[in-house]
């Protein structure tokens, strides 16, 4: 298990603050909640529906233009995104959140 996966078990941190300590640490923002109107059609094809569903990863989008939701397989969807010449954002959500879309969107 990795570090802050521990510490979270153990108690010792939320995955909240963990979140937000590694948002600042990794200069990207955190999500505490994702909503509806951030998901389109269209940011929901950059990633296909097997590999957000294997790496807990979302696409969404905002004012700024698309933005990938991640917890920790940030290297993953990068590779992805790299190979479609296509620009996005990241930023850090828990992995709770992530499903919950996952599953309202990818059904």
């Amino acid at each position: 298990m990795r570090l802050g996966e521990c510490l979270i078990l153990e108690g010792v941190i939320s995955e909240s603050s963990l979140l937000g300590a590694l948002s600042e640490l990794l200069d990207v923002p955190y999500f505490e909640v994702l909503t509806t109107d951030m998901f389109s059609q269209e940011s929901l094809a950059l990633i296909p529906g097997a590999y957000a569903k294997r790496w807990c990863v979302i696409a969404g989008e905002n004012k700024k233009g698309f933005i990938v939701f991640f917890n920790d397989k940030r290297g993953d969807v990068e590779s992805l995104i790299k190979e479609k010449g296509m620009h996005v954002s990241y930023a850090l959500s828990k992995k709770s959140e992530i499903r919950r879309a996952l599953d309202a969107f990818l059904s």
